[in-house]
């Protein structure tokens, strides 16, 4: 019998600590910029354009410390129990990330400080509007209300994935399941017409996109179809920044349980990836 969850060598480990710096370098510029920002708008007691700042540049570096509050390790896939549309199932969980209560309330908070901010500065400058002088604060209030718009939809969409069920993707006996940062999918095996790894498509202006660069590709996508459905497969897209498992190792499970309908049985018990995940050397090539 061949072996489920043999991982294939399709991703360098995730960095982790200071080696995370040079990925987030954009976050840091922008906290900057906004923090700059910040003390020299409150600098010319514009406090209706500083508070707002403030709040987004907290908001980012708050982003950036979850970042390096990653574990250490990839965490092993393990037997749970997950909620599908017939009734709680047996599956084997591979963990995601988790779209927290918390950072939603926070990120719907700094979007409500944001807004707030904006339509009050807005409104102040159109009252007092003197020609160019005032076209500035005005063009900012604009931007801040457009950023602050975003982020309120982010931060809902977070509190709207924010559910008690462990994030996830889930293999039980019939189907696969994913919860967390996404909406929840729900994938019957017998529908799975193929399981790839890959980056987003080719950009008309920007090219082929690689969002983990040299790391691996950026999501596993399971294709399939509802029934006899014609027309293209839909598709069930994991994206692999959000994995604190291995993508390796999942990669290589969902190849096998696809291929293998026998061995499906064994989803959601302590024998479902019998030999465990044995490590697999990371793909060569510079390391980032």
């Amino acid at each position: 019998m061949s072996t489920p969850g043999t991982p294939v060598a399709r991703w360098a480990p995730r960095h982790r600590g200071w080696k995370l710096a040079h990925h987030l370098l954009p976050a840091f510029v922008l906290v900057g910029v906004l923090l700059g920002g910040a003390a020299w708008s409150a600098a010319l007691a514009e406090f209706l354009l500083a508070v707002p700042l403030t709040a987004l540049g907290l908001g980012v570096a708050f982003s950036i410390l979850r970042e390096y509050r990653r574990g250490a390790a990839d965490a092993p896939p393990h037997p749970a129990a997950v909620d599908t549309t017939t009734g709680a199932r047996a599956a084997t969980r591979f963990p995601t990330s988790r779209a927290s209560a918390a950072t939603a309330g926070l990120t719907v908070g700094v979007a409500v400080v944001t807004l707030i901010c904006a339509l009050a500065l807005g409104a102040d400058t159109a009252t007092e509007f003197d020609g160019a002088a005032d076209s500035l604060p005005l063009i900012a209030a604009v931007l801040l209300l457009a950023v602050g718009v975003s982020v309120l939809v982010e931060g809902v969409r977070m509190l709207k994935l924010a559910v008690d069920q462990p994030p996830g993707v889930y293999l039980t006996r019939s189907r696969i399941v994913t919860v967390g940062q996404q909406a929840t999918q729900e994938v019957f095996w017998k529908d799975v017409v193929s399981v790839d790894a890959e980056d987003p498509p080719r950009h008309r202006y920007l090219g082929q996109r690689q969002p983990l660069g040299e790391r691996g590709p950026s999501r596993i996508v399971v294709r399939h179809r509802a029934g006899d459905a014609a027309g293209p497969p839909e598709r069930m897209v994991i994206l692999v920044q959000y994995l604190t498992c291995d993508p390796n190792q999942l990669l290589s499970t969902l190849e096998h349980f696809a291929a293998h309908p026998g061995d499906r049985p064994r989803l959601g018990t302590e024998t479902a990836l019998t030999d465990g995940a044995p490590g697999a050397d990371p793909p060569a090539g510079r390391r980032f």
